[in-house]
């Protein structure tokens, strides 16, 4: 299931409402896995103590970012898994259907 679904079984049925959460979805993980971990280095060298570059709000917004991140990862991870699942499922129906 993606993002997109998710959010949809959740309440928004509209259908510009469904291809738009599908391209807010295939961004996340676009930006997750080509410049998500760079900016991420960046950000926490800037953070450093020596550092005097940052605002005490900086940092705040750094770990809210984070945790947006994080849950992003979150639902990648369980749409990953489902589909392997739903695989694993319709292998054993396709070697069932097979033998009997």
């Amino acid at each position: 299931m993606t993002v997109a679904k998710q959010i949809v079984e959740d309440g928004a049925k509209d259908h510009l409402d469904v291809k738009l959460l599908e391209v807010l979805n295939n961004y996340l993980v676009d930006m997750i896995t080509n410049s998500y971990a760079p900016l991420v280095e960046e950000l926490f060298n800037q953070m450093l103590p020596e550092q005097a570059l940052l605002e005490e709000s900086d940092c705040f917004h750094f770990f809210k970012l984070q945790t947006f991140m994080l849950q992003v990862c979150r639902i990648k991870a369980q749409m990953e898994h489902r589909r392997e699942e739903a695989q694993a499922e319709e292998e054993a129906r396709k070697s069932a259907v097979a033998k009997g």
